[in-house]
C-alpha cells in the first residue's frame, strides 16, 4: 500500500521537476523576453519557413477565414496542403488562434520540450526504470541531441515528442490481465491511435512514419517475448489473440491515419502536383550522408566544431546529424547493457537502437538502400538521418534502466533507512550531474534573440508599407545575405545583431510578417510549376539565370523585368547596385538597395491575345522568348474559346482580396482573358457573374478565365475537394474512435 500511496506523489514531484527545469533553461522563452531565430546559414527554417505559416495561420484565424491558402508566397501557395506548417495540430490551432504569435511560439515550443520529457518519464517508470531512472530516461530524451537541434524544424519535434506516450500505449496493452482486463488493453490501444494522429497532425509526416515503423516492431517483439517466454505466458498470448489484440493494434494505427486525414489528403495531393510525385530518387534521398566522424559526438558533441560558433567542420549536417544524450547517460546504457542483458526491454531497444542507426548512416552503408527500394512509403522521405530520434530514445531508456539497476542494487542488500537514503542520494546525486551536462552542451544549439528587438519590423518594411497591398516584392541576394550574417555573426553565441540586421531584406518568407507579397519563395513541398518558374533551394527554375553578382553589381538580363512585370512585382531589394533593365533607384536603407520597377502590371488585368503550349518545357521557353508581351497575350495550355485579338480595351478592379476568396469588377470592349497574377492550383474555382466559369493556367504559374464583352463580376474561391475528404474523413475517425473508446468489448471470461 505505501508504494501504491507513493506512485501518485512522485509523479507530481517529476512532473513539477521536468517543468521546472524547463522553465529555467529556457527562462527568455518562458518569461516571453526572447525568440529562437536558429539559423541554418543560408536561412532560418523556423523563421523563415515554420513560424511565418504559423503566424498566417492565427491571422486567419483570427480573421474568422479558414487557413486554407498562404497567400503571400510564391503568388500564392495552398497552407494546408503544406503538411509542416502544422496548421491542423491542436496546440497550434488553440495557441496561434487565441495568443500573439510570438506567445504561442514560445509556448509550443516549451509544450514540445516538456511532453517529451513527460511522455519518457512515463514509459520509464511503467516498464521498471523507477523514480530517478525514470527521470534520467526523461531528461535525457527532452534535451537530446535530435530534440534540440531541430527546434528549427517545429513539425518535426511536435512529432517525435509523442513516441514516448506512443510506446507507453502499447506497453499498457501488455499488462497483467489484473489491470483493466480487455478493456484496459483495448483502450491503451485506442490511445496509441490518438497519439499516432497527433504526430501526423503535427505535419511532419516523416517522423510519423517512422515512429510507425517502430510501433509494429514493438508491438510485435512484445508478441513475440511472451509466446517464448513459456507456458504461461503463451497461455496470455493466446488470451491477447482471442481478444483481437493484434487487430486491435492495426484498428488504432488505421484510426489514427483516419483522424489525421485532414491532412493527410491536401498533403498526398500537393505532393501529386510536386516534383516529389510518385517519390524521390536514392541519390537525392541520401544526399548530405550522416559524417561517420560524428559517432564520437555521443560523447563529446563538439568533435568536429560547433555551427553556433561556426566552427563546426564536418562533411553533413550538423543538425541532421547530432544525437547527444549526455555522457553520463552512454555509460549508464553500458552498465545496463552489462548488468541488466536479460532485460527484454534492453535487449529490445540495444537492437532497435542499432538498427535504426544503421539507416541513419544512410549511403555509408547498404542498409538504407535496400530499404528505401523495400519498405514501402520510404522513397517519399530524405535525410534517414533523422531516425536518430529513435536511436536517442533507445539511449534514454537504456540509461534510465542503468541508473535504476545501480541503485537497485545498492538497496536489494541490508542496510535499512540509512542505505535508502544514501542511495537516494545518489541518484540525485548522478541525476542532477546528467541534467547538467545536457543543459550546459544542449542549450547552446539555439540562437534566442530579444524579442523586442525582433518585433520591430525592419526599415525596409516601414518604407514600403503603401504598396504592400497592391503590389509584390522581389529580393536579390537574400540568401548570399543571410550566408554572410551567419559569418559576421560567428555562428550565434555572439551578437546577434547581423541576424536582426538581415530581416531588412524581407526573405525568405519574412516579408509574411509585415503583410508583403512575393512571387517566389521558401518551402519544402511546392508545386511543381511554381519551382519551374522560380527554382527552390534543391533546383533552379527559369528565372535563376536571369541574374547575377559580378564585380559589385547584380547583373540582370532579359525577360528579368518582364517576368517580374507580370508578377507584379513593383519592388526590388538588392545588396548589390544593379546593372540592366531599367529599374529606378529609391533609396538606400542599411545595405539593402531598393528599386522600384516602371512597367509593373497590376495585380489583375485584361489580356485579348492568347497562344497555346503543347507542354510545360515549352510554356517555359515562349515565357522567355523576346517576342512574349505579357500584357498583351497569355500562354495558355488549352483554348480559352474566345476569338483572339490583338489589342483590346480593358481594365480588371480588385474589389475584395481575402485569403481563399478574390472578387473583381472587369470591363472588356470584347470578349478576353482576365489574368490574376496568383498561383494556379487545383481547388480554385472561377464565376462570371454567379455562373461557373472555367478557371484555366497561363503563364506556367498564373490564374486566367474567359470573361465576355461588358462589364463583369468575376469571384475566385478557393474550395479544396481534397479538403472536403479529409475533413469528412477525420469527423469519421474521431467519431469511430470515441465509440470504441467507449464501448470496447466485454472483459474475457
Amino acid at each position: 500500500m505505501k508504494r501504491a500511496s507513493r506512485a501518485p506523489r512522485e509523479t507530481i514531484v517529476a512532473i513539477a521537476l521536468i517543468a521546472l527545469v524547463i522553465a529555467g533553461s529556457y527562462w527568455k522563452l518562458s518569461t516571453m523576453r526572447g525568440v529562437l531565430i536558429t539559423d541554418d546559414v543560408f536561412t532560418s527554417d523556423i523563421m523563415n519557413d515554420g513560424f511565418p505559416y504559423r503566424f498566417s495561420m492565427g491571422q486567419a484565424l483570427k480573421a474568422g477565414e479558414l487557413p486554407l491558402w498562404y497567400p503571400n508566397v510564391y503568388g500564392g501557395f495552398p497552407l494546408l496542403a503544406r503538411a509542416e506548417s502544422g496548421i491542423c495540430y491542436p496546440p497550434n490551432l488553440i495557441l496561434f488562434w487565441l495568443f500573439d504569435p510570438y506567445v504561442a511560439l514560445n509556448a509550443v515550443v516549451l509544450l514540445t520540450v516538456f511532453t517529451a520529457g513527460l511522455g519518457m518519464y512515463l514509459y520509464a517508470k511503467e516498464i521498471g526504470a523507477g523514480l530517478h531512472g525514470a527521470l534520467l530516461a526523461g531528461f535525457a530524451f527532452a534535451y537530446s541531441g535530435f530534440m534540440v537541434s531541430h527546434f528549427k524544424h517545429l513539425s518535426m519535434v511536435n512529432s517525435a515528442c509523442w513516441f514516448p506516450l506512443g510506446l507507453l500505449a502499447i506497453e499498457r496493452a501488455f499488462r497483467d490481465s489484473s489491470v483493466g482486463g480487455r478493456r484496459g488493453r483495448v483502450r491503451a490501444l485506442l490511445l496509441l491511435g490518438v497519439v499516432f494522429a497527433l504526430q501526423v497532425l503535427s505535419g511532419h509526416i516523416q517522423i510519423a512514419y517512422y515512429s510507425a515503423l517502430a510501433y509494429a516492431a514493438y508491438y510485435a517483439a512484445r508478441l513475440s517475448r511472451l509466446w517464448r517466454a513459456g507456458r504461461n505466458e503463451r497461455r496470455s498470448v493466446r488470451v491477447l489473440i482471442r481478444d483481437g489484440l493484434p487487430l486491435w493494434f492495426l484498428a488504432a494505427m488505421a484510426g489514427g491515419v483516419l483522424i489525421s486525414a485532414v491532412q493527410i489528403v491536401p498533403t498526398y495531393e500537393l505532393v501529386q502536383h510536386s516534383q516529389r510525385e510518385g517519390g524521390v530518387t536514392f541519390s537525392f534521398a541520401s544526399e548530405f550522408p550522416y559524417d561517420t566522424r560524428l559517432v564520437w559526438s555521443f560523447l563529446y558533441p563538439p568533435v568536429l566544431g560547433e555551427p553556433g560558433r561556426a566552427t563546426y567542420g564536418g562533411n553533413g549536417i550538423f543538425w541532421e546529424d547530432y544525437g547527444y544524450v549526455g555522457f553520463i547517460t552512454i555509460l549508464l546504457c553500458g552498465i545496463a547493457l552489462f548488468r541488466e542483458r536479460t532485460s527484454w526491454h534492453v535487449r529490445f531497444f540495444a537492437l532497435a537502437g542499432l538498427a535504426a542507426f544503421l539507416l541513419v548512416l544512410g549511403a555509408n552503408t547498404p542498409v538504407f538502400a535496400v530499404a528505401f527500394r523495400v519498405v514501402p512509403y520510404m522513397k517519399y522521405f530524405r535525410f534517414p538521418s533523422r531516425m536518430l530520434f529513435i536511436v536517442d530514445a533507445a539511449l534514454a531508456v537504456m540509461g534510465g534502466i542503468g541508473l535504476n539497476s545501480i541503485l537497485s542494487g545498492v538497496t536489494s542488500g541490508k542496510g535499512g533507512r540509512a542505505v535508502y537514503m544514501l542511495t537516494s542520494a545518489v541518484g540525485w546525486g548522478v541525476l542532477c550531474i546528467a541534467v547538467a551536462d545536457l543543459l550546459f552542451f544542449q542549450l547552446r544549439q539555439n540562437a534566442i534573440v530579444s524579442l523586442e528587438k525582433w518585433r520591430s519590423p525592419p526599415r525596409t518594411a516601414v518604407m514600403l508599407r503603401a504598396d504592400s497591398a497592391s503590389f509584390r516584392v522581389f529580393t536579390l541576394g537574400a540568401e548570399q545575405a543571410h550566408m554572410d550574417a551567419y559569418q559576421r555573426a560567428g555562428g550565434w553565441e555572439g551578437s546577434l545583431t547581423p541576424f536582426i540586421d538581415q530581416r531588412e531584406y524581407l526573405q525568405p518568407n519574412l516579408n509574411v510578417l509585415y503583410g508583403y507579397s512575393t512571387p517566389n519563395g521558401y518551402a519544402q513541398l511546392t508545386p511543381a510549376p511554381d519551382v519551374e518558374m522560380w527554382g527552390d533551394q534543391n533546383s533552379p527554375g527559369l528565372f535563376t539565370p536571369l541574374s547575377r553578382p559580378a564585380g559589385g553589381y547584380f547583373h540582370v538580363i532579359p525577360p528579368f523585368k518582364k517576368l517580374l512585370s507580370l508578377h507584379n512585382v513593383k519592388t526590388i531589394l538588392s545588396p548589390l547596385p544593379i546593372l540592366g533593365e531599367g529599374f529606378s533607384p529609391r533609396g538606400i536603407v542599411g545595405q539593402v538597395r531598393i528599386y522600384d520597377n516602371p512597367d509593373v502590371l497590376p495585380r489583375a488585368f485584361v489580356v485579348g491575345s492568347y497562344r497555346i503550349a503543347g507542354n510545360d518545357a515549352e510554356s517555359l521557353s515562349l515565357l522567355a522568348g523576346a517576342g512574349f508581351q505579357p500584357a498583351r497575350e497569355a500562354i495558355l495550355f488549352e483554348d480559352p474559346g474566345i476569338v483572339p485579338h490583338d489589342s483590346i480595351q480593358g481594365s480588371a478592379d480588385i474589389t475584395s482580396y481575402r485569403r481563399n476568396e478574390v472578387i473583381l469588377r472587369v470591363r472588356a470592349s470584347a470578349p478576353a482573358l482576365l489574368l490574376l497574377s496568383d498561383t494556379y492550383y487545383p481547388g480554385w474555382e472561377a464565376e462570371v457573374d454567379g455562373a461557373p466559369a472555367p478557371l484555366l493556367r497561363a503563364d506556367h504559374t498564373l490564374r486566367a478565365v474567359p470573361v465576355p464583352a461588358g462589364s463583369h463580376a468575376v469571384r475566385f474561391r478557393f474550395r479544396p475537394g481534397s479538403m472536403m475528404i479529409g475533413f469528412l474523413l477525420t469527423l469519421m475517425g474521431l467519431t469511430t474512435m470515441t465509440f470504441m473508446m467507449a464501448h470496447p468489448g466485454k472483459d474475457a471470461r
